[in-house]
């Protein structure tokens, strides 16, 4: 969160830097099992780099593809049928 906040100041807020640095946190609630966290972190990032970089890019389809797997782990642990 620090670097967030260090980020933030020296590049604005919606820079691709912070976009990076808001993935690595969705990453790094993601395996603690944190997803609703991880999923917020992740749709802020890929707003920034589908803003900055466009909907083609390398960095935001892969951003795209971390939001869906978060989605897709976070319903699967939140479901009444886990074990």
């Amino acid at each position: 969160m620090v670097a967030l906040k260090i980020d933030k100041k020296v590049y604005g807020d919606k820079h691709p830097r912070i976009a990076g640095t808001l993935n690595n946190l969705s990453l790094s609630w993601g395996s603690l099992g944190e997803y609703k966290k991880a999923i917020d972190y992740c749709e802020k990032s890929l707003g920034i780099l589908e803003i900055k970089l466009g909907t083609r890019h390398f960095l935001t389809i892969n951003a795209r593809k971390n939001l869906e797997s978060l989605r897709k782990k976070f319903i699967s642990n939140d479901s009444p049928h886990k074990s």
